[in-house]
């Protein structure tokens, strides 16, 4: 399979515990609300487990838990675009509620990105053409959706380069020397559409022609009309509508992500 590949960030977790007070101030909900599938026919208990484990220190137990439940019939892939997520979700909730710290949400998050990580080094992958470059704005924190879509391109059979708090101009630089044929931009509802339309700016001139950028995650949900605000060619916020347009002119079959 071809993995993930992370172009170097201070910001981005390589998998491991070892950046887990990096991560910060995102809605975990609005991931899981993203997800496919998310929330739908998880089994409570699992569910229940992975939840508590992701909450302590050490990465051992939810990946143990993981195991457990892929030894009880559930894919990886499963555990990947629906118990992730839905534990997210009731994260998200518990940190709205004041149920949990910051702390507390910090170390559950990156343990919830690092299983995702080891998970997705077991899943199947179809062999395609296709490649894409999937950004996280430079200082933004909510990485763990885009983590999630990149595992499932993968899968379906796009390469993705991950790039994770890197400035517009090294982009820039990143896509002048590699023919990607999709920019995929996951923003948080925190970042202005302003700052897209810069980062489109400097990125458009670099592409070659008809590469389309498109625009997705909790910043489509906090503003209207992003196409003319931000200069993207598209507004997504699905992971199998990312997937259809990624596939465009492939030779390979559009991949079932439900």
């Amino acid at each position: 399979m071809v993995e993930v590949n992370y172009i170097p960030s201070q910001t981005a977790l390589s998998g491991d515990a070892s950046g887990v007070r990096l991560l910060a101030n995102f809605s975990l909900s609005k991931v899981a609300q993203r997800a496919v599938g998310a929330g739908t026919l998880c089994q409570t208990e699992p569910l229940e487990l992975l939840l508590q484990a992701v909450q302590r220190i050490g990465p051992h137990d939810c990946h143990a838990v993981a195991q457990k439940l892929h030894a009880s019939g559930v894919s990886y892939e499963e555990i990947i675009d629906r118990y992730i997520p839905s534990v997210a979700r009731i994260l998200g909730d518990y940190w709205c509620e004041d149920q949990l710290g910051f702390a507390e949400v910090t170390v559950a998050s990156a343990q919830l990105q690092g299983l995702v990580h080891k998970l997705h080094q077991k899943c199947r992958t179809k062999t395609g053409t296709q490649t894409a470059l999937l950004i996280v704005p430079e200082g933004t924190y909510h990485t763990l959706g885009a983590i999630v879509l990149s595992s499932q391109l993968e899968r379906a059979g796009v390469d993705i380069t991950l790039a994770l708090d890197q400035s517009a101009g090294k982009l820039a630089r990143i896509v002048q020397t590699s023919a990607y044929d999709t920019v995929l931009i996951s923003a948080s509802g925190a970042i202005a559409p302003a700052s897209i339309r810069d980062l489109v700016g400097q990125l458009r001139p670099n592409l070659m022609q008809d590469v389309p950028i498109v625009l997705g995650g909790g910043i489509t949900e906090a503003n209207s009309k992003l196409e003319r605000a931000t200069g993207v060619d598209c507004v997504l916020n699905d992971a199998a509508s990312a997937l259809e347009v990624c596939m465009c002119n492939s030779k390979v079959a559009p991949y079932d992500l439900g």
